[in-house]
């Protein structure tokens, strides 16, 4: 029907020398909503999307069908993408107007059986015919700018042009580069030390993941581990990382430094992977790790993409003598019932709330009931991003079991990172 439509418009554009408008929309929260409401609650979700994009699109004319407003069609493709048509269009500042209108509607609740649900989107634009002479460029031209969008923080929109097309073949072109990244060994482990405040002990340390690209140099891991997320390649990446995190601490063991613990940072893609747990147990025994030795780190949001599989999968790997820590803390959606109902041991600080604790009192309020709380369940809290004397007085102050930033140290390499150790202890 839309392809139809469009041909039917372009011929009307072609004559009057107009101009049309392709948007490409995409809810941005979409699966978190699906995943714990249900099918139904998302399906009755796309439903009232629908109809606020009908309204906006077609700007309050009667109903009459899914074509208003002198051709104008909004028609969804599949899953929670939808796809506009806009006629007559002048230029590229009249859909950007139609455009915000869009994003302005996500920002009011959909009221889905007495809950009030609200999700936002992800607007890419191409424009006929400037940018493609047939529906399939034009579309092409819209993903573009619509993954542009996600990319620079979702809930926006983008406009298509030559410059977004260039970033996205550079995007292409790191994503191969990441898939022989594995394969070449170009991946290795910095590990971060985490300090015990009372004790002025090292309690652990944080693996994280550097790539030395012989074409890019070391490329921060803001840069390919969010395209590792999208290409999936997260699964891989995210298993060589525990492995050799495991390894790297048995070698530690094996030459007599104190035992403490190693976390790694585990994503919503691993731990909801079905043989996760199992995945775990096998590298903890081929590495001969005991499980206490291992901290496995996942964000809020994480585990609440699917909070049942992820109590079952967390508590399992509890019982196995694995610690689990919640990181980012503060920063995600259901802070106090991830509290109660996941078998947490270590919850961190994130750094936004450490960063401006001395001159914000209102960063500190939040810092020191994180500190409260959690000390009170008998967890462990460790903040994260200290990098000032000031800051670490206000923890130690606060009764902050550990810290982690550079007033310590900077993440290491693993022989400098030995040495370091050796001569704190």
């Amino acid at each position: 029907m839309f392809r139809e439509r469009f041909e039917h418009s372009q011929w009307d554009a072609d004559r009057s020398r107009s101009k049309l408008g392709i948007m490409l929309i995409d809810l941005d929260r979409f699966k978190i909503i699906n995943d714990t409401l249900g099918h139904q609650a998302g399906d009755r979700l796309l439903q009232g999307v629908a109809r606020m994009m009908e309204d906006i699109v077609y700007s309050g004319s009667p109903a009459n069908g899914a074509d208003r407003e002198g051709g104008s069609t909004v028609a969804r493709l599949g899953g929670d993408e939808f796809i506009v048509l806009l006629k007559d269009v002048q230029d590229v500042a009249q859909m950007q107007l139609v455009a915000d209108r869009l994003i302005q509607g996500f920002q009011k609740p959909f009221v889905i059986e007495n809950l009030e649900l609200f999700t936002t989107a992800s607007i890419g634009m191409s424009l006929y015919p400037d940018d493609g002479s047939d529906l399939d460029a034009l579309y092409r031209c819209a993903d573009i700018a619509m993954y542009k969008a996600k990319e620079n923080g979702k809930n926006r929109s983008e406009i298509y042009n030559g410059a977004i097309n260039s970033l996205t073949f550079e995007r292409l072109s790191m994503e191969n580069e990441l898939r022989r990244a594995l394969e070449r060994c170009e991946f290795e482990l910095h590990y971060q030390p985490q300090i015990e405040l009372d004790k002025n002990e090292i309690y652990g340390v944080e693996a994280l993941i550097r790539w030395r690209s012989p074409e890019r140099g070391m490329v921060s891991p803001a840069e390919f581990i969010p395209l590792a997320e999208d290409s999936g390649l997260i699964i891989p990446i995210g298993q060589w990382v525990l492995r050799e995190a495991c390894l790297q601490k048995k070698r530690w063991i094996d030459l007599g430094l104190r035992q403490s613990v190693v976390s790694v940072n585990i994503s919503a893609s691993q731990l909801h992977q079905n043989n996760f747990v199992d995945m775990v147990k096998t590298v903890l025994v081929d590495t001969e790790l005991p499980p206490e030795a291992l901290c496995l780190e996942i964000t809020e949001s994480t585990a609440i993409m699917n909070m049942q599989d992820s109590i079952n999968k967390l508590q399992q790997l509890h019982d196995l003598g694995v610690h689990i820590a919640i990181d980012d803390f503060g920063i995600g959606y259901s802070s106090l019932s991830m509290l109660k109902l996941l078998p947490i041991k270590n919850v961190k600080i994130d750094r936004s709330f450490v960063q401006d604790m001395v001159a914000n009192p209102d960063d500190a309020a939040i810092a020191t009931a994180i500190i409260t709380l959690a000390r009170n369940l008998g967890m462990i809290v460790i903040a994260e991003g200290v990098e000032t004397e000031a800051q670490q007085k206000l923890l130690m102050q606060e009764q902050c079991n550990c810290i982690q930033g550079y007033i310590y140290s900077k993440p290491l390499p693993p022989e400098e990172c030995l040495t370091y150790m050796r001569n704190y202890d």
